[in-house]
């Protein structure tokens, strides 16, 4: 038979087991910070970017493109799709796989290399994940390096000038220790919770005459003393 769910006694339940509910929560924590900065493979992510355009630009400085006019924004902002995908393209990744000479193959490229439009922008993101952080920064110039003339051989008219080159990364980005130790921390809290919940729920233990009663709707006539 299953308990009746019974807030208020739930809620005072909670508050007798908060130290299992605390040590859970500890736990949870430590384990997941010791994971975050002895086990986790730190990955770092080295990015660029690059001002794209429909035309050859007069001139760009600064970040900002001289000579434009609002088609050309348009249009160079429907290009950013097909220019993600050329430079996320088998062909162009493998083009850098070879020009980088670290005989690392392009499917393992594909899975480093990331290429975003910064929203209601004509500029593109190059990022570039590794755990070596050298590795990471080398291979994003390379990218960046290759792929206004990528562009150029597909797209007629298509342009692409590098506005930042990449830089070494000083901090990885991965893994985030403080975050992973606020959900390592929840997650015990809420594991812990959630036990003594199912163990509340499913107790069919009599505990006092009062429950006793509720439970068959006869009066109790007398209760046996416990006899210590």
């Amino acid at each position: 038979m299953e308990r009746e769910l019974n807030f208020e006694e739930l809620f005072h339940l909670y508050l007798s087991k908060w130290p299992v509910l605390v040590v859970s929560l500890v736990l949870a924590a430590v384990l997941a910070l010791s994971y975050s900065v002895f086990l986790a493979t730190p990955v770092y992510v080295s990015s660029g970017t690059l001002y794209i355009t429909s035309e050859n630009p007069a001139a760009v400085e600064k970040n900002i493109r001289e000579t434009v006019n609002l088609s050309d924004l348009m249009l160079a902002q429907e290009l950013a799709k097909s220019y993600e995908a050329i430079l996320s393209s088998n062909t162009f990744l493998k083009g850098v796989a070879e020009e980088s000479g670290l005989n690392v193959d392009y499917k393992i490229l594909k899975k480093m290399v990331r290429v975003s439009k910064i929203s209601e922008t004509e500029i593109m993101q190059i990022d570039v994940y590794n755990t070596d952080p050298q590795i990471a920064q080398y291979i994003a110039n390379i990218v960046l390096e290759l792929a206004p003339m990528e562009i150029e051989r597909i797209i007629y008219g298509g342009q692409a000038t590098i506005i930042d080159p990449a830089e070494l990364p000083e901090r990885p980005s991965s893994p985030n220790i403080r975050n992973n130790t606020i959900i390592g921390a929840l997650a015990g809290l809420i594991i812990s919770a959630g036990v003594i919940f199912l163990l509340y729920l499913f107790d069919t233990k009599i505990k006092s005459a009062e429950e006793l009663q509720k439970i068959t709707e006869v009066p109790v006539l007398g209760t046996v003393p416990e006899i210590s």
